[in-house]
């Protein structure tokens, strides 16, 4: 790829991650001929990783409504699939020892060149002791990325039990028991129970 290319890479990804990553993140696409594609807001993924078939390569999808910050661990998370598939092609779980070591290894130079603040670096290494299929599913990683969001963010954990919500499926729910790492709530409409995350963002209904 020419500089050329990369530089106009570089100025469709400039406004959705900090700067200093911009070189890595340009070098991998890149390396692997990844196609990025900068999605509006999906509710239930942040992002995703296609393998390629007989039409296209790699493809990369990630949510253009993160902040900067989880729009690179987003992205880094992605990287990871690919080159799982690259040495696996398919034949290992998708979040396993293997996509595990890979990420972790890809997250290296991010923490070193210190791209992110101090307190998201900080939880974030304690989530890459052992890194779950989704940043989300850390607590404390996601309240920490939330922090940096443009807009204020309401998570489940955040309101009383027995407090009525607006779910991501513009659903309205009550705020119910935790069990374990979940809460149970009930839909008001049809008064059916389902398990939320701590996490989960929400509207509350005034």
């Amino acid at each position: 790829m020419s500089s050329e290319a990369k530089n106009k890479i570089a100025v469709v990804l400039h406004p959705f991650v900090p700067q200093k990553s911009l070189p890595l993140l340009v070098n991998w696409i890149d390396e692997y001929k990844i196609k990025v594609i900068i999605t509006p807001n999906r509710k239930t993924v942040m992002g995703d990783y296609r393998s390629p078939d007989y039409s296209r390569g790699h493809v990369i999808t990630v949510n253009g409504t993160l902040n900067p910050f989880a729009f690179t661990i987003t992205f880094v998370h992605e990287v990871a699939h690919l080159i799982v598939w690259l040495k696996h092609r398919g034949k290992v779980l998708s979040h396993g020892v293997e996509w595990k070591n890979d990420f972790k290894e890809l997250m290296k130079p991010l923490l070193l060149q210190e791209i992110f603040p101090e307190d998201v670096s900080s939880a974030l290494q304690k989530y890459l002791r052992n890194p779950a299929a989704s940043s989300c599913y850390d607590i404390a990683l996601t309240k920490t990325l939330a922090r940096y969001n443009k807009r204020e963010t309401l998570h489940l954990e955040d309101i009383i039990e027995g407090s009525e919500f607006i779910a991501h499926d513009g659903r309205a729910y009550i705020k119910g028991k935790k069990l374990r790492k979940r809460y149970v709530c009930m839909n008001v409409s049809t008064k059916s129970a389902y398990l939320f995350s701590p996490v989960a963002e929400i509207k509350m209904i005034k």
